[in-house]
Formats: C-alpha cells, sequence, structure tokens
C-alpha cells in the first residue's frame, strides 16, 4: 500500500512539474551558401521548395578557366618530376666521381644545389595542381546535407565577386528534424536542461522530442518587463506534416 502511494505520489508531482508552452515551428538548421571564388555562374541546378540530398549540385560557375588551369599545372608537375628525377640521377653520378675523387668539392656542391631546386620546383607544383583542384572544387555549391531548398537567388549569367565576404546564392534547411521554440521566463529556464526528455503537440499529433537548448540570454520582454529565454525543443518530421516554419504548437516539458 505505501508503495503504491508512493508511487502516485511521484506522478503527482511529475503531472505538477509539467508544462505546457506555446510555440511556432522552425528549422532546426538553416544555412546560406556562397561561392568563395568569383566567376560567371553558368547553372543554377534548383529552385525554392525542391528537396535535394547531401552532395547534389546547387549551382554551378563557369569552371573553364580553371579547368585549363588544371591541364598547365599537370604538365608543369610532370616537367618538374622529370627535372626531379634527372637531379638525383646527377647527383648519385656526381657523389659517385667525388668518391673516386674524380670531382671536386664545388662540382659535387653545384650538384646537390641542382637536386634540392628540382625536388623544391617539383614540390610547388604538385601544391600548385592541388590548389587548382580545390579552386575548381569551390566553383561549386553541394549540398552539405539533405534538405529543403529555401530561397534561391542566383542566376545564369551572373558575375559572382567576392571580397571579404561570400554572397549568399542559395538558403538550405534541414527537414527531417524540427524545431519548436518558444519564450519561457528565468525561472522555469533555470529548472530545465539540454538533452531532457519533452513532447511536442503539432496538427493533432502528439510526438516525442527532446529539449535541444536553453538560452542564456534574453530574446524578448515579458509585458511586465520580465526577461524571456528561448527554448528549443527538436523533434523528427513526421510523415505528413508540412514542412514550413511559423506553425503554431505546443510544447509538453516535463521537469
Amino acid at each position: 500500500m505505501k508503495r503504491i502511494l508512493l508511487v502516485l505520489a511521484t506522478l503527482l508531482m511529475h503531472t505538477a512539474a509539467a508544462e505546457e508552452l506555446s510555440a511556432t515551428l522552425d528549422w532546426s538548421q538553416r544555412v546560406g551558401l556562397g561561392l568563395t571564388v568569383s566567376g560567371v555562374i553558368a547553372d543554377v541546378a534548383v529552385r525554392p521548395g525542391q528537396r535535394v540530398e547531401k552532395g547534389q549540385l546547387l549551382v554551378a560557375l563557369d569552371d573553364s578557366h580553371l579547368r585549363a588551369r588544371i591541364v598547365r599545372a599537370e604538365a608543369e608537375l610532370e616537367e618538374a618530376r622529370q627535372n626531379r628525377d634527372e637531379g638525383a640521377r646527377e647527383l648519385e653520378r656526381s657523389t659517385e666521381l667525388y668518391d673516386r675523387t674524380v670531382l671536386s668539392d664545388h662540382d659535387l656542391q653545384l650538384a646537390q644545389i641542382g637536386e634540392a631546386r628540382a625536388k623544391a620546383t617539383w614540390h610547388k607544383a604538385r601544391a600548385d595542381l592541388a590548389e587548382a583542384r580545390i579552386l575548381l572544387r569551390q566553383s561549386r555549391i553541394e549540398a552539405p546535407f539533405s534538405g529543403l531548398v529555401i530561397s534561391v537567388t542566383a542566376q545564369p549569367g551572373q558575375a559572382v565577386i567576392n571580397g571579404l565576404r561570400a554572397e549568399t546564392l542559395i538558403e538550405l534547411a534541414r527537414d527531417d528534424r524540427l524545431v519548436a521554440r518558444a519564450a519561457i521566463g528565468a525561472e522555469l529556464a533555470a529548472r530545465l536542461e539540454s538533452g531532457a526528455g519533452a513532447s511536442v503537440e503539432v496538427s493533432g499529433q502528439r510526438l516525442e522530442a527532446r529539449i535541444d537548448r536553453v538560452g542564456l540570454e534574453p530574446v524578448e520582454t515579458a509585458g511586465n518587463g520580465a526577461p524571456l529565454y528561448e527554448l528549443r525543443v527538436m523533434f523528427g518530421r513526421p510523415e505528413g506534416l508540412p514542412a514550413r516554419t511559423g506553425l503554431p504548437l505546443v510544447i509538453h516539458t516535463l521537469e
């Protein structure tokens, strides 16, 4: 009997501690994507509202000059490789002659310097080719994760000139996991912890969730001037729930 009473008391305590909070639906992750290299846009492969997979092409610059740069860098690397190998053979021959006292110290040093220079040129050619390939990759925007294209400002033929800050051309949001946002008072914020269990009620469905973040700085103030802090509760988007932010929902927390 005492055990039953204890269980009932525990349930009553948890029920009393539960909170129902009005919230709004938001993306769990949203990023603005741009290009780090300058050029002219040749292809815009997506449109707003389109779902894309991780690694899918979104935008591409005209890369003809970059591919030409790679071809030139490959040729320079091959030439540098041949010079490096010839420098190594020449140093080997000079060392053999020096050991037989046929070659002077000065001539051996010249062979050593020539071999070192040829090797340095080869390393530089390798770096130039690697840089050219990196620039080619950076001339494309690919989806960093699967999600929904929110906005597209890129247009074919548009010139992209990047200085200190890349221009946002595509906005992408994750649509497999969503977030419920609410503003809560300081007392409740102090009692909640990130990672704790919760649930959300949206479009007539009750879904399991977890507290993703409890804000440390006020995001707004209540009517009485008291500070309010952001509460983020994350949950998986169920089948049939529109991937559209701003919808009302209810957060059920259990402290």
